[in-house]
């Protein structure tokens, strides 16, 4: 009986691409659609994705990525809230001013 090789296997299927519309990345990330734009201008938000002649989404993975980032940066201390590029912090949880 001769050798047979096996089949080859089929490849991976990548992984499904969701493309988030306005609402959904702004229930996200908390951030208006004008503010996203200019941060997405600054090099510091993920591009949209054309996906029609009038449409435009984000791409979820990048999205949560970018929300992922703010999170390790300011809980690490090493970065304040407000230097984060589309981030800021409410009046409420700033901490008071120390008494000298």
């Amino acid at each position: 009986m001769a050798n047979k090789t096996p089949p080859p296997r089929p490849a991976l299927a990548p992984m499904p691409v969701r493309i988030l519309r306005d609402p959904e990345v702004y229930h996200v990330t908390g951030l208006k659609l004008s503010r996203r734009g200019v941060l997405e201008r600054e090099g510091n938000f993920p591009r949209r994705v054309k996906i029609g002649k009038r449409a435009s989404g984000w791409i979820e993975a990048e999205v949560l990525q970018w929300v992922w980032k703010r999170i390790e940066a300011s809980r690490d201390g090493t970065v304040e809230v407000e230097a984060l590029p589309g981030l800021k912090q409410n009046s409420a949880s700033k901490k008071p001013a120390a008494r000298a």
